[in-house]
Parts: structure tokens; C-alpha cells; sequence
């Protein structure tokens, strides 16, 4: 979205564009800035082939366009207005952090990362880090410990941060967290807005030119070429030796070498080492058998069932 007029585009380099064109005066910009509350006031500063205006010199980031205008043009600048400018880079398919070598899958995250490089208000129980005091306000209800219920149900948190968060993933949105930036349509998987996004608002899948499988996101197909084309196992088990690609892996396979049944049925009172095994375990006593055979129309509780019934009855293998 638009800052200065909420014009919306599917395409960040579209945003670009009609920034540059349409609002690349003073008077939109002196306009949006009376809005800005000084103690509140964050620029969000995309530095991606970053020049000066007054010159054309190409510049490296923030710190080295203050100097250049300093220095070069005589310009005065009120340097400590670096601390409100969070830098930015986007070439390429990875969200890269200008400072440090850390690369993310989500700009949401790429931000709050921004908060260790511009420690500006510092939290006096965790020493953590924070741009603003809008941020630093929000982060110390973390640390506010008691009994917080839920209007709207009987559940109770540990803080006023995740009930209200609880509140509205769960009663105000109904469970649907994942809004369009285009319509505002909600959706309860990410899976389902890319859909939306591309069925509706036209955006382009990507394709892997490995095997030809389609994303919605940079990310994910990032992640996927990572994962089952280059291999990368960067998270070792120090029980044996194998290797993973994540640490949701990682932890998973841990399971096999520490034993831990952390979830346990309520109908017959079996304990498992994974909520997706309790889940599946569940629909027997639903009897829930979601996988028919086209064959004989028998249905199967378990996946693996189904399989076995296919390759053994009928002589047909799952593809």
C-alpha cells in the first residue's frame, strides 16, 4: 500500500514505480511527514541502488548518504535521525539483512530482526533490543505475569500479549489470520490466500526449473530448491548422524531417541509422541474413513491402510 495516497499493487516493484513517479515531490512528502508522530516516527528505507539525488553518485547505505552530503554538498543533517531509518535491500529472491549475513523467508520477520541492529530503547528486564518505544511498549506486556482470561471463551493466558492475540486469531478474525493486502479477504492457511492471489488477482506462480513445480512465493521456492535439490542438512542430531534441513526436523527425529509421549488420547487414554499421530488416531474412534478405494468403495481410517489395500487387493501402487 501506498503511503501517501493507499493506492494498492500486487507487485512491490509497481509500488516502486508509482512512488517515484507520482509522490517524488516535497509537497507530498512534507505533507505525510505532519502526520508523523516525532516519537513514533519510523522510515522503513528501501536502499536498493541507492544514489543522490543532487549528483547522480551511487551510494552504499544511510550512513554513507549522510556523509556524501555533508562532505560533497555542504548539506546540514541531523544525523540522529539515522536511528529512525531502517534500511532495506530487495534484489534477488532472498530478504537479506543489510547489516549481517542473516536471510529470512518473511518481510515480518526480516523487521523484527532490524530491532537487534537498532537497539534505540532497551528493555530493562531482558536487555533486548527495540527501534521505537511503540515496540519496546508492546514487547514489555511479555513480562507482565498473572491470569489473563478471554471475554468471549474460558481460556486463560499467562499475559495480556497472547490473550489479545488469542482474541483476535480466534474470536475477532475467526481463526482467519491471513489477510490479502488487495481486498482484505481473510483466509485461515497461507496456502489457500496464495491461491486467492493468484486466481484473483493475477499473480504469476513460479516455477522450479529443477523438477517444475509451481510456488506462490520467492520463499518457498527458494526453500524447496534448498531442501530437495541442493540437499542442505544443516541441523545434526548428537545422538547419531544424521542431518536435517530444518530444526522442526530435527526436533522431530529427536523424538525417536528421547521416547517423550507428550500427547495422550482422551477416549482411550493411549499416549504418542506426535499431535499429528494423535490426530490421526482420533478418527478411529470418529470412525472417520476419508480414504476410499474406487474400486470397492471400502474405506480406510489411515492413509498407510488405503495403500496397502490398493497393492495388495487390486495390484496398483500409489503415485
Amino acid at each position: 500500500m501506498c503511503c501517501f495516497c493507499n493506492n494498492n499493487f500486487v507487485n512491490p516493484a509497481d509500488l516502486k514505480t508509482h512512488t517515484l513517479s507520482t509522490h517524488n515531490n516535497s509537497d507530498d512528502i512534507r505533507d505525510f511527514m505532519k502526520k508523523q508522530r516525532p516519537s513514533a516516527f519510523l522510515m522503513k528505507l528501501d536502499i536498493t541502488q541507492l544514489k543522490c539525488t543532487v549528483c547522480d553518485a551511487s551510494i552504499d547505505g544511510v550512513e554513507g548518504l549522510f556523509d556524501h552530503l555533508q562532505q560533497e554538498h555542504d548539506k546540514r543533517l541531523h544525523r540522529e535521525v539515522m536511528n529512525r531509518i531502517i534500511p532495506f535491500k530487495f534484489e534477488g529472491e532472498a530478504l537479506q539483512c543489510v547489516i549481517c549475513p542473516s536471510v529470512f523467508t518473511k518481510y515480518k520477520m526480516l523487521f523484527e530482526h532490524m530491532h537487534t541492529h537498532y537497539r534505540n530503547y532497551v528493555c530493562k528486564i531482558c536487555d533486548s533490543g527495540f527501534i521505537n518505544p511503540k515496540a519496546l511498549l508492546n514487547h514489555s506486556e511479555s513480562h507482565i505475569k498473572g491470569s489473563f482470561a478471554c471475554s468471549k471463551c474460558d481460556k486463560v493466558f499467562e499475559n495480556p500479549q497472547k490473550m489479545r492475540n488469542h482474541f483476535n486469531a480466534a474470536h475477532r478474525f475467526m481463526n482467519k489470520i491471513h489477510r490479502c493486502g488487495v481486498c482484505n479477504e481473510r483466509f485461515k492457511c497461507i496456502r489457500i490466500k496464495n491461491r486467492h492471489m493468484i486466481t484473483v488477482h493475477g499473480m504469476s506462480p513460479l516455477k522450479c526449473l529443477a523438477c517444475d513445480k509451481s510456488f506462490t512465493t520467492p520463499s518457498s521456492l527458494r526453500l524447496h530448491r534448498q531442501n530437495y535439490h541442493l540437499m542442505e542438512r544443516r541441523f545434526q542430531c548428537t545422538e547419531c548422524e544424521k542431518n536435517f534441513f530444518n530444526n522442526a526436523g530435527l526436533k522431530n527425529h529427536m523424538l525417536k531417541h528421547t521416547g517423550r509421549k507428550d500427547f495422550q488420547c482422551t477416549v482411550c487414554l493411549k499416549w504418542f509422541t506426535r499431535k499429528s499421530v494423535l490426530t490421526q488416531h482420533m478418527r478411529i474412534h470418529a470412525n472417520d474413513r476419508r480414504y476410499i478405494c474406487m474400486h470397492c468403495g471400502r474405506g480406510f481410517v489411515q492413509k498407510c491402510s488405503w495403500r496397502g489395500h490398493m497393492r495388495t487387493v487390486h495390484g496398483e501402487n500409489d503415485k
